[in-house]
């Protein structure tokens, strides 16, 4: 490990180097100095697509693991040129991203853009700002950061919108939950932390979305997240239909209650603000480990799917992601899960984490057993959760 001038390796950095060298050992292309996206749970590549979300979470992780070993950094800035290169286009209102390019830079072009590949795409390019560190890779942010807020900014009724039409522009009623979210943690948090200088033109759109989290994001009467909305933010549906508009994943509820413990923590809020997202972050959490969730115990992990009105659990299956948010959760509430998140982290270390192939399994079974029929690599899945996992566990250590 070259580690002059670098930091020492954080706790669970295992666990993002396992993931990381899958796609080192089997996806990257030494031609066009890129990963392919689409990786079979054996390591066979099963396209020639490299997808937007998926780059810009491996050079998430790429970069996170080049602060403690200098290794990672060739092939992220070779793929950071990739990035720059095919991805990145313009129309009327400003700069956006391809959302998937073949391995030649052909991209597919887009009837619509989504905020959550679009947000990622804003994240990718504020991780590779932090590689170069250079004016010009400053500039596309900023150029794509304004276009970002073109596309998708909802100047009347305020926060994001989920989609924009290519051909008939921003879709307002589109409103959702990760709407909300996608903006904050996949991209906006990072480039508050990272363009010092700039915090300015951030805030205000961070201030707006914590906001909107605390009114709409939690059903208190339920117990689980809010998810889809109209234009003036008015939840789809009713509360107590047995048949609700959505049903929800018990990852969403642990991602709303840490992404409003790190919002608590914003200095640019005010201290009534930042309390109220501290009490609602540890509530949303406190209330999800109650949940009659879990396999027996937090040991076992937990099921994926549920309906919100009755409780019942959908899919008894067991999601990778999910268990990132949730240990994550409980990183920032060890003081009062600390053996809740020694046995989860334990459990997502036994289970999804395979260190003799590398990466993570997406799908476990209810007895466990992954489910190889699953991509490693896919347009959503790199090496992004796991890493971000990692960073919070140490900040909050």
């Amino acid at each position: 490990m070259d580690t002059d001038d670098l930091h020492e390796a954080p706790l669970e950095f295992d666990l993002v180097e396992n993931s990381i060298q899958f796609f080192d050992k089997n996806a990257f292309d030494q031609a066009h100095g890129v990963y392919f996206s689409e990786v079979d749970s054996k390591g066979k590549v099963t396209s020639d697509k490299v997808h937007l979300v998926a780059l810009s979470r491996l050079l998430y992780a790429l970069e996170y693991a080049s602060r403690f070993d200098s290794k990672y950094e060739k092939q992220a800035l070779e793929a950071s040129d990739f990035f720059i290169k095919n991805f990145m286009s313009k129309d009327t209102l400003g700069t956006y991203f391809f959302e998937t390019v073949e391995i030649n830079g052909e991209p597919t072009m887009p009837d619509n853009l989504g905020i959550w590949q679009q947000s990622y795409g804003l994240g990718g390019l504020a991780v590779i700002h932090r590689l170069k560190k250079d004016k010009a890779t400053l500039k596309l942010l900023h150029d794509a950061f304004e276009g970002y807020r073109a596309h998708f900014h909802d100047a009347r009724s305020k926060g994001f919108v989920g989609s924009y039409a290519m051909d008939e522009g921003i879709q307002h009623d589109d409103k959702t939950l990760q709407s909300i979210l996608y903006p904050m943690s996949a991209a906006l948090f990072y480039m508050w932390e990272q363009d010092l200088e700039n915090r300015a033109k951030y805030e205000p759109f961070l201030k707006e979305n914590i906001a909107l989290l605390l009114e709409y994001g939690w059903n208190a009467k339920l117990g689980w997240v809010n998810l889809k909305f109209d234009r003036e933010w008015r939840l789809c549906g009713k509360e107590n239909n047995v048949e609700p508009c959505f049903n929800v994943v018990p990852g969403h509820n642990f991602q709303l209650g840490w992404v409003l413990l790190q919002s608590s923590t914003f200095p640019f809020l005010n201290p009534d603000v930042q309390m109220q997202c501290k009490k609602l972050g540890t509530a949303v959490i406190e209330n999800t480990m109650k949940k009659p969730i879990w396999d027996g115990s937090v040991s076992n992990g937990f099921y994926s799917e549920v309906n919100p009105a009755t409780g019942k659990i959908l899919s008894k299956r067991k999601t990778w992601w999910q268990h990132t948010e949730a240990i994550t959760a409980l990183s920032f509430m060890k003081v009062s899960f600390p053996n809740e998140f020694k046995s989860l982290l334990n459990f997502f270390r036994d289970n999804f984490v395979d260190f003799k192939g590398g990466n993570e399994f997406f799908f476990l079974t209810e007895d466990n057993s992954p489910i190889l029929t699953e991509p490693k690599g896919s347009m959503g899945k790199s090496s992004y959760h796991v890493t971000e996992m990692v960073l919070y566990i140490n900040q909050n250590k």
